[in-house]
């Protein structure tokens, strides 16, 4: 689910194409042709979210079932098409993955142990068709069968079949392909939120980040810097080093790590001791070399800085997200529904207005303007109204609404059907003993 509710300008345009058919005195038109019918849905919102970039730019916002909760959904599946009886052909049964019947079968396990009996979901041979069923909790199985337990395994892993009229016990019944108690303990199984399932976006962890900044020395006493943490920090930044955080500071006017030179053009304290030890004479010279040194106050330099997220482990921090743009991921088709609402002359009152869209496509086309002046960005999308199966391309519903105290947000308000209408017929009114000069 993607909610949109700062959106600046929604419109919806619906054209058409027409040909005619012309001829006669002044080749008038005779008859015309409609066709080609396209609806566009453009979207302008104020604010833009991680989400909708992910929809728009990386082309990806989808949630995934978990095997629990799509197990439920292709158990349902298949019992709702079973009552319907519908053909097995137009609407064929959903098949389920080993995880998906490992969980039916615990949850089919435990629901003969909660019932303390040997009814359990298996399957049977119906010798009068030849076909495989599913059989209800209400059958027992027969421990003499040995068809059944060889075969029950391999035949649920393979199709679901419909509900049909099966003979138990000699009473014509529908077994539904899957109990309804098999479901409901199904659901037990889900506690943690994982188990519901997730949201496949382009969005991930944030491992590390480069950065460049112009910065002006403000402490009174300067920024002092160690030479030897920028000679580490520079071979890290050259070993392409994505493990560990870093600071490197540049020279403004050479773009050179900032160094301290002799009148020789030596780097002082490139070998001097690390920073933080008790310093010594290395070149011999009777003063006690050092790696550090101070810029003074108002000087401008730029720092680089390499930022990784960081790790301690079961509970990791973060430092942000990363957007993925990819070159093969492009928007899916999507179900739109958009709320707005209308004000009645008569009354004052608003009534909502809702429309939807069954099937659309969303544009990858989009753009951010980033200027210094102006108007803030606003976040457009384009999106193409596709014709879905049932020719319904787009459908308004009116409703009423009022404040829901209890649950937050609003509430449908069911109505009383109004009608006003003028009477075709005029019944035969009594007569009442004197005459009507009126005309009506």
């Amino acid at each position: 689910m993607l909610f949109l509710d700062t959106l600046k300008v929604s419109t919806i345009e619906k054209s058409a194409e027409k040909v005619a058919a012309e001829g006669g005195k002044g080749n008038k038109k005779l008859i015309t042709w409609n066709f080609g019918k396209e609806i566009t849905l453009n979207l302008e919102d104020a604010l833009f979210t991680p989400a909708s970039m992910s929809l728009i730019w990386g082309g990806e916002l989808e949630s995934k079932l978990s095997p629990y909760t799509s197990a439920i959904v292709k158990l349902n599946m298949a019992n709702k098409y079973g009552e319907l009886h519908y053909s097995t052909k137009a609407y064929p049964s959903p098949a389920l993955t080993d995880d998906e019947w490992e969980i039916v079968f615990r949850a089919a396990t435990d629901v003969a142990k909660d019932e303390k009996a040997t009814k359990v979901v298996a399957v049977a041979a119906q010798e009068e068709t030849g076909n495989d069923v599913y059989w209800t909790s209400t059958y027992r199985q027969r421990s003499d069968d040995p068809k059944i337990a060889e075969n029950r395994e391999n035949l649920m892993k393979q199709y679901f079949f419909r509900l049909r009229e099966t003979k138990v016990n000699g009473k014509d019944t529908l077994g539904r392909a899957i109990d309804d108690k098999v479901v409901e303990k199904i659901i037990t199984y889900i506690d943690e939120l994982k188990k519901i399932g997730t949201i496949e976006t382009q969005i991930y962890e944030t491992e590390s980040i480069d950065r460049w900044e112009k910065c002006i020395v403000t402490q009174r006493d300067g920024l002092t810097i160690s030479t030897a943490e920028q000679k580490k920090n520079i071979l890290r930044y050259y070993k392409g080093d994505t493990t560990s955080s870093f600071t490197i500071y540049y020279d403004a006017k050479t773009m050179l790590p900032l160094l301290s030179l002799s009148d020789d053009g030596f780097i002082k304290g490139w070998d001097a001791a690390e920073k933080g030890a008790e310093p010594y004479d290395r070149d011999f010279d009777g003063v006690r070399d050092t790696d550090e040194f101070t810029i003074k106050m108002g000087t401008v330099y730029y720092k680089f800085t390499r930022t990784v997220k960081f790790k301690t482990g079961q509970s990791d921090g973060t430092i942000g997200k990363t957007f993925v743009i990819d070159a093969d991921t492009f928007p899916d088709a999507y179900k739109i529904v958009g709320e707005t609402y209308i004000r009645e002359q008569k009354t004052g009152k608003d009534q909502r207005y809702q429309f939807v869209i069954h099937r659309a496509t969303v544009s990858a086309d989009t753009s951010i303007t980033l200027e210094a002046e102006g108007d803030p960005t606003t976040f457009s999308m384009s999106i193409d109204v596709l014709t879905p199966p049932n020719d319904i391309m787009m459908e308004l519903k009116q409703f009423d609404v009022e404040e829901d105290k209890l649950h937050g947000g609003t509430r449908i308000v069911p109505q009383k059907a109004r009608y006003t209408y003028t009477p075709t017929t005029i019944e035969n009114k009594p007569d009442v003993g004197f005459e009507n000069p009126e005309i009506y």
